[in-house]
């Protein structure tokens, strides 16, 4: 647990409270209101470092335990700033240093547009804002942010208020854009714009800059500059390649939606020989493309799914991010879903009543195949009573009725295809999601249950720990199991506190904690299987 010195500071009505293990640490200000920390700030001749965080933000909790404990930026903060942390959120768990910060953290929150967390401002001496960023960052990156708001030419407010198209020097211009691309997003874009039409034409092309405008894509000033680049590569008779890069095809991916982009794309696909089509960035620029069942490439990936996957299967190896396995009938059923699926959902659910699913077979077979039919009818059926069960748990009314319906469909699909673990356990984290929100909480058919507890075995290999043990429990439970889903709520509980002391956190920091407690003490009570039941 983190060690928390208290030094009481004589005359002054607050406390400087230290955030490590090590001896040095941060010399974090509790508890004084935001005009005496300005009135500090003037009187110590030192900068001010705000930390906005929320008790629920994952990478804030992240910044405690890897950034602030670190020395170089303890060094760097305790030199010249007066630190403090402002806790934006509110929770019953807060003390008076917190609370008697509620207005000020309220009051920055608005003067300073603070909407996601963390976020980190920096005020001058004399108490103005000079400096601002959002988002984890690791050690050296919040060393070289603390520099940047000690550098009137990289200060945020400082290039906010005079911010001049050519002013800047270019190779300062990209990393700026960057820097406050989350925390400003119209002068980021400025910049980025100032800076993509400042460099010479021919280095548009390099991986950084094709990243830059990926990252802008938003831009309409950037989107009039990829597409010109992108028309200009296959008629540039100066240029000593007539067809994409791998970079140029991310940039095409990126802006899929430029309708003169997609006739670039058709082109350079139309040239391309036939063995070169079976490439996986070549299969990536068609299936961006792909918007309906009219396009010409739907039927290429209708027609041969088995030799796109068993391409997309083996490239993908060794890359860092996850393409699904059955990546042609992900590209398919995408566009069966839009064309023919949700027009059906929506009138469906106007009328408030269930869809007409041999209708909408007989459509999708007519228009592909019956094996086509039977797996998205699977996959619709699914997505369809989720959102009606998720509508009816938002609006407050009796969900069972769609909440059965959803565990026998997501049983079915289950059923049919297994538990998907790849994707390195996002898959299998969707699955134990679902059957939380499904089978655990609306169905009493054992058959299923008994079938739902093997399938939620495979979901725990891929993901340990308590995140679906206290569900297992539950299900035990329903199986009337008492003593294996006792056992298993008690695992549940000490695991979690466990991975709660290894982060350093508070067990009563949020309620599941004490949920898992009440429906332990409730399942020795024998209580009925609707009391033991956890809506999380």
């Amino acid at each position: 647990m983190k060690r928390i010195l208290g030094i009481l500071i004589l005359n002054f009505p607050f406390f400087i409270y230290a955030q490590s293990n090590n001896s040095q640490s941060i010399h974090w200000i509790r508890g004084l209101r935001w005009h005496k920390i300005e009135e500090q700030a003037k009187r110590e001749n030192k900068y001010i470092f705000v930390d906005c965080y929320a008790t629920w933000c994952g990478p804030c909790k992240e910044m405690d335990r890897n950034v602030y404990t670190d020395d170089s930026v303890i060094d760097h903060l305790n030199e010249k700033f007066i630190s403090i942390r402002l806790q934006m959120d509110k929770t019953k768990n807060d003390d008076s240093d917190i609370i008697v910060q509620y207005a000020d953290a309220e009051s920055i929150s608005t003067l300073y547009t603070v909407t996601s967390y963390p976020t980190f401002l920096f005020f001058s001496p004399e108490g103005l804002p000079i400096h601002k960023a959002t988002g984890y960052k690791s050690p050296d990156q919040f060393v070289a942010l603390i520099n940047d708001a000690l550098n009137p030419n990289k200060q945020y407010y400082s290039i906010l208020k005079d911010f001049r198209p050519g002013k800047l020097d270019t190779s300062e211009l990209i990393g700026l854009a960057r820097s406050f691309r989350f925390s400003d997003k119209d002068l980021a874009e400025k910049i980025a714009v100032d800076y993509l039409a400042r460099i010479p034409r021919q280095e548009l092309g390099k991986p950084d800059n094709i990243k830059l405008m990926t990252e802008f894509k938003e831009s309409k000033e950037i989107v009039q500059v990829a597409t010109k680049y992108l028309n200009d590569i296959p008629k540039d008779p100066f240029s000593r390649r007539r067809l994409f890069n791998i970079e140029d095809k991310k940039l095409l991916i990126a802006f899929k939606n430029i309708p003169a982009l997609k006739l670039v794309a058709m082109e350079y696909i139309r040239k391309l020989p036939q063995e070169k089509l079976y490439t996986l960035a070549n299969l990536e620029i068609m299936a961006a493309f792909i918007q309906s069942s009219k396009d010409p490439w739907f039927r290429f990936f209708l027609e041969n799914g088995k030799k796109i996957d068993e391409v997309v299967r083996k490239e993908n190896l060794g890359r860092n991010y996850f393409v699904t396995n059955t990546y042609a009938e992900a590209i398919v059923d995408e566009v069966i879903h839009k064309e023919l699926i949700y027009p059906c959902f929506d009138i469906a659910d106007s009328l408030n009543r269930d869809v007409d699913w041999r209708t909408v077979f007989a459509v999708i077979k007519k228009k592909t195949c019956a094996a086509l039919a039977i797996r998205n009818i699977i996959n619709a059926k699914v997505n369809w009573y989720k959102y009606k069960t998720q509508k009816a748990e938002k609006q407050k009314v009796d969900a069972t009725k769609w909440g059965e319906k959803f565990a026998i469909a997501f049983a079915n699909k289950l059923e049919k295809y297994g538990v998907d673990t790849s994707g390195n356990g996002f898959m299998a984290a969707m699955t134990g999601n679902d059957l939380e929100s499904s089978i655990y909480r609306y169905c009493n058919d054992q058959y299923i249950i008994s079938k739902a507890i093997k399938w939620l075995q495979t979901v725990m290999i891929s993901i340990p720990g308590f995140y679906y043990s206290y569900v297992y429990a539950g299900l035990l439970y329903k199986l009337s199991r008492l003593k294996d889903a006792i056992s298993w709520q008690e695992m549940t509980i000490q695991v979690y506190l466990g991975d709660c002391f290894m982060q350093k956190k508070d067990p009563n920091s949020d309620n599941f904690y004490e949920e898992q407690v009440n429906v332990l003490q409730k399942m020795k009570k024998h209580a009925p299987v609707k009391d033991i039941i956890q809506f999380l």
